[in-house]
Formats: structure tokens, C-alpha cells, sequence
């Protein structure tokens, strides 16, 4: 991680539109370390803000509303759903998370502030479907060429099981979510 970061220090990114704003989408599987990845990416690039998604599951100890998720009741998350303000949600391990919609639009809006999403390999992997099933054709994509995407992997399963323990999570999840992630990753990897 240090070397993909340092090497970013020399890294120029050059625009074809006057300042068009960039969606960086960083994934990979769970525990493989997206939120210190984007952290790191935060604190590099002032011009990088993050975006911030919705979950049903209550905050970590660590963890800030607003900031790290909007946490939300699960009745007021599903009237949001209801009401057609996600771009996309996803259940996982009994909660839901979601991704406002509006979020996302604002990217079309901004010059050159560009935004973070951190986002589990599932979500990923289906963001160029989900942009043009919900946006009209020339929104949907004017968003994909402003994307992109990061994707992290760590070939050491060991690895990942220590870092999702240690950060608080359900040992009756790791198998499952580890399994799918890694296939995920597999196949992403080809």
C-alpha cells in the first residue's frame, strides 16, 4: 500500500475537459483495506472529498455519522429505498447499505472536486450497468468517463481473515463474506 501511495506522489492525472471531476471508485475484497487506502488518498489529494454512504448497522466504535456512513433505522432507510433516493443498495450480513443517488449526480455538476467512493467488490463490479439502467444515455455516460476505479486485491487469505477479525466483525460472517469476495476478486482478476 505505501509503494501505491508513494508512488502517486509523481503521479499527474491529465484532464481532456477543463477540470472535469473524477469519480474514484476504490474495491477489492473485504478486509483488503479500501478505507485505509482511501484515507491515505484523502489526505494526498486536497481536491478529494469523500462520499459518504448509508447502512442500517450500527456505528463502530471508531466509526462517526456522517462521516464514516449515515447510519439510518432500517424503516427510514427502506422509505428512502421506497422513494427512489439510492443509486444502488446491497443486504449484507443482515443489514442494508446503500449509495444516494444524488451522490453520484453531483459529480456531473463539480469542476474539479473530485469524489472518493469506497465500495465493496460486489457494488463494483455492476457500476456500468447501474449507471446507465438509472441515468438517461448521455448522463449515464458522461459518469463513466469520469470514473475510476481501484481495485485492491491481496492474494493472502490469511491476511484478510486477521484484518476483518481485528476491526470488530462477526467471526460467524468471515467465511462466507471472505468466500464471495475472493471468488469476486478472482474472476475481476482474471
Amino acid at each position: 500500500m505505501n509503494e501505491l501511495l508513494s508512488a502517486s506522489k509523481s503521479l499527474t492525472i491529465e484532464r481532456l475537459k477543463p477540470n472535469p471531476s473524477l469519480l474514484v471508485i476504490v474495491t477489492g475484497p473485504t478486509a483488503v483495506g479500501k478505507t485505509e487506502v482511501g484515507k491515505k488518498l484523502l489526505m494526498r489529494f486536497s481536491n478529494l472529498s469523500k462520499l459518504t454512504t448509508y447502512t442500517t448497522r450500527d456505528a463502530r466504535p471508531d466509526e462517526r455519522d456522517g462521516v464514516d456512513y449515515h447510519f439510518r433505522k432500517e424503516d427510514i432507510f427502506n422509505n428512502m429505498k421506497a422513494q427512489g433516493q439510492f443509486l444502488e443498495t446491497a443486504p449484507y450480513a443482515g443489514f442494508q447499505y446503500g449509495t444516494a443517488k444524488n451522490s453520484i449526480e453531483q459529480i456531473l455538476q463539480k469542476d474539479g472536486e473530485d469524489l472518493l467512493w469506497i465500495v465493496e467488490l460486489s457494488r463494483a463490479s455492476e457500476i456500468e450497468e447501474t449507471f446507465r439502467s438509472l441515468f438517461n444515455p448521455s448522463t449515464a455516460q458522461a459518469l463513466l468517463d469520469r470514473t475510476l476505479i481501484i481495485h485492491l486485491g491481496n492474494p493472502r487469505l490469511t491476511t484478510l481473515k486477521e484484518r476483518y477479525l481485528k476491526r470488530g466483525s462477526k467471526r460467524d460472517d468471515l467465511p462466507p463474506r471472505l468466500q464471495r469476495d475472493w471468488n469476486l476478486w478472482k474472476e475481476e482478476a482474471g
